[in-house]
């Protein structure tokens, strides 16, 4: 995992709690993709026509809005940035 500089200590107190909301966003997205049956992986298939399991930022974040979830760009680029792979062979 890269990690990165904080400017802000406000900035700093978010990004250590980062794992955190990142599992409570996690929770909401089970609690309203479990009970409807909803396959995720479709939603992101759209996004990956190569079907390599990636995506960029912006369509995940489109794939989020597409399950029916509305989070603020905060809460989507915490989910992006957790989600990312960083080494050689990303690109």
């Amino acid at each position: 995992r890269v990690r990165c500089r904080v400017a802000s200590s406000e900035a700093a107190m978010m990004f250590d709690d980062s794992n955190e909301v990142v599992a409570e966003l996690m929770h909401k997205i089970q609690l309203h993709v479990m009970p409807r049956r909803v396959r995720c992986r479709e939603f992101f298939n759209d996004f990956d026509p190569l079907r390599h399991g990636r995506c960029s930022e912006a369509n995940f974040s489109r794939a989020i809005g597409n399950l029916g979830m509305r989070f603020s760009e905060a809460e989507t680029k915490l989910l992006s940035a957790h989600f990312t792979e960083h080494g050689p062979r990303v690109s």
